[in-house]
């Protein structure tokens, strides 16, 4: 989503001290964790998983490699994602992007040597070969998963509008052209620079480049004629292909269907949430914590501002006062990630 930044108002809500912040990091973990699992349910259930969840359509597009990190995130909370992983593994391994998992993969797990080489090794031992190179780990074994047995489907289905990258991966191949007019057509006509769709889709400027290029000579996508490079894709024109099967998001106005929200970032601001408030030394004082909460704000400030928002301003707070206004930044974050999703 683009538009304007939103300035958050955020006046602390306690005073300044070293008062002990556990009530306040569990209130926390369990918030965002709960909102990463209903995300990570409904956008299995997009993707056509064995999976029963409540909630609203999704109205963003499902980033797949950040869903797979997510889940395998998520694994140690619900193992039931387990079993999502392995079904997944046997009917739409190959339509994900290895290298795009490599790529991406640090921001979600950046303490973990090789946190896919389990989904690889089931990816892998359903006749993937492409994820060889991703099975072992340090001491050359993977870690088993024993997903059961389910009932899910043999075959993907990618009838649901927010599963429009994996559906374009399926028809075009998987690689950067099919990711790049994922995103164009998820942002609704906005002119995407080369350096923009890069870092948002986590390509080097070189392979964005040349997709735009030849997509642009294909007729697929408008390139700007001068200047530096930046692209578009008319909606409009996708529709009555999209619609096939998509279902009526794509047969209203393009603006009105899933888009594109930085899944991947968001994401990798809430998973460094979740592991700073379960380590135990973070709560010895709201100093301490502050001091951490500056750190992510910092790491992570793509999350709020690619979507519009804009994290509290770090020097408008002294001591432990940003905690308050970091978590409620936080708040209204996990807010528009619950509606968003």
């Amino acid at each position: 989503m683009t538009g304007a930044l939103v300035n958050l108002d955020l006046s602390p809500l306690h005073p300044t001290g070293d008062e002990p912040v556990e009530p306040m990091l569990r209130a926390l973990s369990s918030r965002v964790r709960a909102t990463l699992l209903d995300v990570a349910w409904r956008q299995w259930r997009a993707l056509g998983a064995p999976v029963v969840t409540t909630g609203e359509p999704l109205r963003s597009l499902v980033d797949a490699e950040a869903l797979i990190l997510l889940s395998i995130r998520l694994v140690e909370t619900e193992r039931r994602l387990v079993d999502v992983l392995g079904w997944w593994s046997k009917v739409g391994s190959s339509l994900l992007s290895v290298q795009r998992l490599r790529n991406l993969s640090p921001s979600v797990h950046p303490d973990a040597a090789h946190p896919v080489a389990p989904f690889a090794a089931l990816a892998v031992a359903a006749g993937d070969r492409r994820w060889r190179s991703l099975v072992a780990d340090e001491s050359g074994k993977a870690e088993a998963w024993q997903p059961r047995s389910g009932k899910g489907t043999e075959t993907v289905r990618l009838h649901d509008p927010a599963a429009l990258m994996l559906r374009l991966r399926a028809g075009c191949g998987v690689g950067v052209k099919a990711d790049l007019l994922t995103l164009l057509l998820g942002k609704a006509g906005r002119w995407v620079t080369v350096r923009e769709a890069s870092e948002w889709l986590g390509y080097t400027d070189a392979a964005v480049r040349l997709a735009g290029r030849e997509m642009g000579i294909a007729g697929f996508i408008e390139t700007t004629g001068s200047g530096p490079a930046q692209y578009r894709a008319d909606g409009h024109r996708w529709a009555p292909l999209l619609a096939d099967s998509a279902g009526p998001a794509f047969t209203r106005h393009p603006s009105e269907a899933p888009a594109w929200r930085h899944g991947s970032q968001v994401f990798s601001l809430l998973t460094a949430v979740l592991a700073w408030a379960d380590k135990p030394e973070t709560s010895r004082s709201r100093y301490l914590a502050s001091t951490t909460a500056r750190d992510l704000t910092q790491t992570h400030r793509r999350a709020w501002e690619w979507n519009g928002l804009k994290p509290p301003d770090g020097s408008a707070y002294r001591g432990g006062d940003y905690l308050d206004a970091f978590d409620q930044a936080l708040s209204l974050l996990i807010d528009w990630v619950q509606y968003h999703a």
